[in-house]
């Protein structure tokens, strides 16, 4: 008799880097361009938008953290859904997570940063015991 295990929960965002009040590809995507959030996107800006897709890392869909993750990816897609993204269908349905310009951020009490050889990686944030 075959057993199903509980399958961990997991959470693919769109990957990008904040820049004031724009938000551009990683340096080694699209050379790092600009994305067009005072527009729709084009279909082909729109396929290379959701190309951009990771998994973040098992301790941010913890059950004693995915509250937090969830509120923070939230606020994250209110603030890119700002503007005329918000009229596509299928980007207002995607989650976001912004670096800066170092490939870096504090998310939901982990400090995160993105290499091309490693991918997302998550450490733990100051205040923070359970990773």
């Amino acid at each position: 008799m075959a057993q199903v295990r509980d399958a961990e929960n997991s959470i693919e965002v769109l990957l990008f880097i904040k820049h004031e009040d724009e938000i551009r590809y990683l340096p080694w995507q699209q050379e790092g361009e600009s994305l067009p959030l005072d527009r729709i996107p084009s279909k082909e800006e729109k396929r290379k938008i959701l190309q951009q897709c990771v998994k973040l890392p098992g301790a941010l869909c913890k059950t004693w953290k995915i509250d937090m993750t969830l509120k923070e990816l939230n606020q994250i897609r209110q603030w890119v859904l700002a503007g005329e993204w918000k009229q596509d269908a299928e980007l207002r349905e995607e989650s976001f997570l912004l670096l800066d310009e170092n490939l870096e951020t504090n998310f939901a009490g982990f400090h995160l940063r993105y290499t091309k050889a490693e991918g997302l990686i998550c450490e733990k944030g100051e205040g923070d015991d359970r990773t």
